[in-house]
Parts: structure tokens; sequence; C-alpha cells
């Protein structure tokens, strides 16, 4: 099976297809989404990536005398 992927604008009732003669006569599934809803969502991932590298490059910094227990901290 072969993908083709490609963006347009919705304007009319028809969407053009790029190369469409190479796929003419086959059965194809066709999946629309929007990418409006898109666009904000990877806005929202992008800003957790920002929250993670930021921690990261500026780590939280604990006082000497703080005593982390892992099994301590695992129990249930």
């Amino acid at each position: 099976m072969e993908a083709i992927e490609f963006q347009t604008v919705i304007n009319a009732p028809y969407i053009k297809i790029p190369n469409y003669k190479r796929i003419q006569g086959h059965k194809v599934r066709v999946v629309l989404f929007d990418l409006l809803n898109d666009k904000e969502q990877l806005k929202e991932q992008q800003n957790e990536i920002g929250f993670i590298e930021n921690l990261i490059q500026n780590p939280i910094k604990f006082p000497a005398k703080f005593k982390f227990n892992r099994e301590e901290a695992n129990e249930r």
C-alpha cells in the first residue's frame, strides 16, 4: 500500500489530488484532518517540550541537607 499525503484548503466541494493519474482507477481511502485543531495541539506540545527543556537547562537545586530516599518515595 502506498500513502500520498498533501495539504490543501477546502474552498469548494472538490479536492484537487496531486498526481491523480498515478492512482486513477485505484481503490483508495480518504481521511481528512482539520489542521486548525492540529495547530492548537502542536502549540500545546511545544509548550510542554519547552517546559521540559527549561527544567533540563535549569535543574531545581535542593539544599545540601535535603535527603532523598528512593525506597521511601516508591512505597505504596
